[in-house]
């Protein structure tokens, strides 16, 4: 029998990546995520990175626009 370990953490960034992604789409700051999420600004900044790899998005506003088309947020 195998644990679900990377599965299910794979699962869950992808969870907290749309989440925060949704976030960044009502104008929320890194901060104001790490808070609102309990996240470190760190740990945080390191999912919007990702986010903008994963969508193409040079920027937050890319992601934003990104976000819209997709319904995310």
């Amino acid at each position: 029998m195998h644990s679900c370990g990377a599965s299910a953490r794979s699962g869950s960034t992808a969870a907290a990546a749309l989440e925060i992604l949704g976030l960044i789409a009502h104008g929320l700051t890194n901060p104001e995520i790490a808070r609102r999420l309990f996240l470190s600004g760190h740990t945080v900044k390191t999912h919007v990175n990702r986010i903008f790899a994963k969508t193409g998005s040079r920027d937050r506003a890319a992601a934003i626009g990104y976000a819209h088309r997709h319904d995310i947020g």
